[in-house]
């Protein structure tokens, strides 16, 4: 097979021929000693998603520089990429050096767009479900004007009250919507050109806009999953089962969903357990949703090579459970404003990960159902702890 050869590819020319000769589906890159990448070709951009120092390989980029081999393959086996939205794909790879430059291979299998689909489909049954719970409210609105009016109160007090409340939702509304409407315009359009049969697309293509679908579907799932919890729970209509569960199963199960995107920033997560007692009553898929969110937030502001501890002791009533990240410092004004739907702290995250502003809301009000609180400890140069107790 003939290709255009890039300046940065000639020295593997003959390698790069061999294997494109047996598959199509191939990433490629190569990447110099300070871990810039010089040249990707489509199906490697499209993954490394324009950070190229945000992948992660096995053994290190630091460790293959160092080793004496030229145009010599130094390493077969799995290579992991992940990026800022937190997607973790591995691949049969091969890894060659020559000028202190090495040349990354990697066997990439085109996905079904049969997934991307039924994403579509959900975030549409998502986005229905979100108007319809909105309509109950406004009709809750109107029905409670009508009972205030019958009533002898103040009713510019209350309509004053009305209008405060109604200014709220619609910043809430018009911050959704932006958040919403981006990502569901980029998907009609990439869907439009993969299924226009006037316009010409290699597979690396169809690879590129089908991996992109599917990161902007999983982000507004996401968003949207979290404005229904937010909205179930101010409306009161949370359907809480609170019954004894393992605890420590609950949170050892948290740490392992949370390691993989730990790993990928080179972070450490320890769990601490002082306590014999682990049966405690409470509704598991809520407080699982509290842990992965903590710990989630814990890693999204903590730079590399720092760990996040998950401590777990018995006070005189109640199990406390402490976040301890060794991230960046939250101010008091910051700490004033994180709970409240969509207010964002002025911390960026490490990584460049993507937030709502929704979580700690989430956090906040499960716990006030679970009669506790979230409380935050802060120190610049330290990290931060969120803690919790849960009552025997």
């Amino acid at each position: 097979m003939k290709f255009l050869i890039n300046k940065h590819l000639l020295p593997w020319q003959n390698e790069l021929t061999k294997h494109l000769n047996v598959s199509k589906a191939l990433g490629i890159a190569v990447i110099d000693q300070n871990y810039k990448c010089l040249y990707s070709n489509a199906l490697m951009h499209s993954y490394l998603q324009n950070k190229p120092n945000d992948f992660f390989i096995n053994p290190k980029l630091k460790d293959l520089f160092k080793t004496e081999k030229e145009n010599q393959p130094i390493f077969e086996g799995m290579l992991t990429l992940g990026s800022e939205k937190a997607f973790d794909v591995s691949f049969n790879s091969k890894i060659f050096k020559a000028n202190q430059n090495i040349l990354v291979i990697a066997e990439i299998d085109a996905q079904e767009l049969t997934s991307q689909n039924e994403n579509i489909n959900q975030l549409t049954i998502e986005v229905l479900n979100l108007q319809r719970q909105l309509i109950k409210e406004k009709k809750k609105l109107l029905q409670t004007v009508g009972l205030l009016e019958k009533k002898s109160v103040d009713i510019k007090k209350v309509n004053e009250e009305l209008a405060e409340l109604s200014k709220e939702k619609n910043l809430i509304l018009g911050i959704a919507a932006h958040d919403i409407r981006g990502p569901l315009a980029s998907i009609y359009s990439l869907a439009n050109v993969i299924t226009d049969p006037s316009l010409e697309k290699s597979a690396d293509d169809i690879q590129r806009f089908s991996l992109h679908i599917k990161n902007y579907s999983d982000a507004l799932l996401k968003l949207l999953s979290d404005l229904l919890d937010v909205s179930k729970i101010e409306s009161g209509n949370i359907d809480l089962k609170s019954e004894t569960n393992n605890y420590l199963k609950l949170v050892t199960e948290a740490i392992e969903i949370q390691y993989f995107l730990a790993k990928q920033k080179e972070i450490e997560i320890r769990l601490d357990y002082h306590t014999k007692r682990t049966d405690l009553s409470f509704d598991k898929h809520k407080m699982a949703q509290v842990i992965n969110n903590l710990l989630s937030n814990a890693i999204k502001y903590s730079p590399p090579q720092t760990k996040v501890i998950v401590q777990i002791s018995e006070t005189r009533n109640s199990i406390l459970t402490k976040v301890i990240d060794q991230g960046l410092s939250i101010s008091k004004k910051d700490i004033e404003q994180i709970f409240i739907p969509f207010q964002k702290g002025s911390n960026i995250a490490t990584a460049g990960e993507k937030s709502t502003g929704l979580g700690l809301a989430i956090v906040k009000k499960i716990l006030i159902y679970h009669q506790s609180e979230i409380k935050i400890s802060s120190k610049p140069g330290k990290g931060s702890t969120f803690s919790f107790e849960l009552p025997f």
